[in-house]
């Protein structure tokens, strides 16, 4: 059965007309129900992009973060067939412990050996590889984190499509606040809304750029809870109390959260550990992992906590 809008003659004024019509009627999202979601999603900002035209804000909003995110999706997949590749190589290299590594050369083996033996370090370098392998990134912090949480998903990367829209949204919001918050809401509760929205917008990209590779897995993933926690942004909620609880309560949670790292998180009592498994992946239930038994008489060498490994 054909769409409503596809019904009146074949102009393109006609064409207008129908889909007009038919948007009074129905939902963008019922208008495109044949179409999978990805293709609901383009023609639902094609549709608006041609009825509005650019100068629309939010028309324009939704083109230029259907772009960033189509883009910065392509890019994950990429870094993610090439981590996966390497993590498999690594897989296939490493058999389970540095003391039973093989080498062309038996002198060579037998002094480098000697030398990891004598600092006490083949422990060591297995936590490493061990982290390097479930997690594609090996840093001191990492390290503790996954024995305090057990194993984790990939925290090498992060997604560039979620990090463009999640700042994209932010600007946005400010454009959102400075529009609806101060003429209904009145001068103060309005400016005061929309300083916090701005230092928000300027600080989170700024904050994220700066953290450690770990960390920034962990920031993209916590922004996910937007979803969650701001159903405002699928049309669910709005208001004063919609801003209000964005930009006073979750934006907040999602920044602190980010600046203190999945291991400063992990320490929280009760919900920590369950936290950090469930943001990288792994069911918040399971019961952390007790740290490696040594042998008896070797230390661990100390490294500097610089040290950082990643795929």
């Amino acid at each position: 059965m054909k769409p409503s809008w596809a019904i009146p003659g074949t102009s393109l004024f006609e064409l207008r007309g129908g889909l007009q019509r038919a948007m009074a009627s129905r939902s963008m999202w019922q208008l495109c129900s044949p179409f999978v979601p990805p293709e609901k999603l383009a023609i639902a900002v094609a549709i608006n992009v041609c009825l509005k035209g650019f100068t629309d804000v939010p028309a324009l909003f939704a083109a230029l973060v259907s772009g960033l995110g189509v883009a910065g999706l392509e890019a994950d997949r990429l870094r993610s067939v090439a981590a996966m590749r390497q993590s498999e190589e690594l897989a296939r290299g490493f058999a389970g412990s540095v003391r039973r590594a093989q080498s062309s050369d038996a002198n060579d083996l037998r002094m480098i050996m000697g030398e990891i033996e004598e600092h006490g370090q083949a422990d060591d370098i297995d936590d490493m590889v061990g982290a390097l392998m479930t997690s594609n990134v090996s840093t001191r912090r990492m390290r503790l984190v996954i024995k305090l949480a057990g194993r984790l998903g990939d925290a090498s990367d992060w997604s560039r499509a979620v990090f463009l829209m999640s700042a994209s949204f932010l600007v946005f919001q400010c454009r959102q606040v400075y529009l609806y918050r101060i003429p209904q809401n009145g001068v103060a509760v309005g400016w005061f809304l929309l300083s916090i929205a701005v230092l928000e917008a300027i600080l989170w990209p700024v904050l994220f750029l700066q953290l450690a590779i770990e960390s920034k897995a962990f920031a993209e993933r916590c922004v996910k809870l937007l979803l969650i926690l701001l159903p405002g942004m699928i049309g669910l909620w709005g208001g004063v109390s919609y801003d209000a609880t964005a930009h006073l309560c979750v934006i907040p949670l999602i920044l602190v959260l980010s600046m203190m790292g999945p291991l400063r998180v992990i320490r929280m009592p009760v919900v920590g550990p369950a936290l950090v498994r469930m943001l990288f992946g792994r069911s918040p239930c399971q019961s952390t992992v007790r740290p490696v038994q040594r042998p008896e008489g070797k230390e661990s060498g100390q490294r500097d906590d610089s040290d950082t490994f990643s795929m």
